[in-house]
């Protein structure tokens, strides 16, 4: 069974101001975005409030006597892409991990559509699509037979017409389809992997480096793959937390970016507000 199976699987606590993609602290001074909008104006006399897709406050996570994560605060809203950059080693894939439920933090509080993802992991799953180094596809089955296995798990009802939409979002060959993923190429196995991350239509979408295995072609083709998916309900207000080491992709593809390195943030911007020689400056002083 796979790990990202949902069968095997209160209160925002008093923080810091936090950014939308999260805040760190480095030689002292905190990076932030403007403050979370606790609330909207539903019209001239109402205000109504804001649930972020994805909340992660004050989280610690550590191997040992080693801590990879010291405080790790950030929060992105549905619709919003997050990229997340950073040398190897600075916890960035334990971070994701731990928002994918695949980890517990050893402290902290990680909620997810407003649920608490530490609590109950089984129902934030069901509101995640995840796209990691493993595909969680079974070698043994076909394509197809690896799509229709999660759209049961995921109780997909619409599972034909779904599985046909993904795989031509995704530029899978019908062909291919019954073919035994084992003898799949690494940039097939990522297509795959990414329709079945968005095959029951998550809320969340968290991706590690969603560009392996994929030729140029494709890895410029990732922006329409993961906005491509709107034409189905709640694939508008998707919100998207993506950890990668090209620059140049994080700027391209992400509404914000934050820089993780030593466990914190320590840098994060709107991708509208700087360029990738830029963000290259800002993770050269960073890291």
């Amino acid at each position: 069974m796979s790990a990202l199976e949902p069968a095997t699987l209160g209160a925002r606590p008093s923080r810091p101001s936090p950014a939308p993609t999260g805040t760190g602290e480095q030689r002292g001074e905190r990076h932030a975005l403007p403050d979370h909008p606790d609330r909207v104006r539903a019209d001239e006399n109402e205000t109504v409030p804001v649930v972020p897709s994805v909340e992660a406050w004050d989280v610690y996570k550590g191997f040992g006597r080693r801590a990879v994560l010291r405080g790790v605060d950030l929060y992105v809203l549905s619709g919003r892409t997050l990229a997340i950059v950073g040398p190897n080693g600075t916890g960035k894939t334990t971070l994701l991990r731990i928002l994918a439920t695949l980890a517990r933090p050893s402290s902290g509080i990680v909620r997810l559509c407003g649920g608490d993802a530490v609590r109950d992991p089984v129902a934030a799953r069901r509101r995640l699509g995840v796209v990691f180094g493993a595909t969680f596809l079974y070698d043994e089955l076909t394509g197809r037979e690896n799509l229709r296995h999660y759209a049961r798990l995921y109780g997909v009802s619409d599972a034909t017409t779904r599985i046909a939409e993904l795989t031509a979002l995704v530029g899978l060959p019908g062909n291919r389809l019954d073919e035994r993923v084992g003898v799949y190429s690494r940039g097939m196995a990522q297509r795959l992997s990414l329709a079945r991350a968005l095959l029951h239509r998550p809320d969340v979408l968290l991706l590690d480096e969603p560009d392996a295995g994929l030729d140029p072609a494709a890895t410029r083709d990732l922006p329409r793959l993961l906005r491509g998916d709107t034409t189905t309900p709640g694939a508008t207000g998707r919100a998207i937390i993506l950890v990668t080491h090209d620059l140049d992709l994080a700027v391209g593809l992400a509404d914000d970016v934050a820089i993780l390195a030593g466990g914190r943030f320590v840098y994060t911007a709107p991708t509208a507000a700087i360029t990738p020689p830029e963000l290259r400056r800002a993770y050269d002083e960073a890291t």
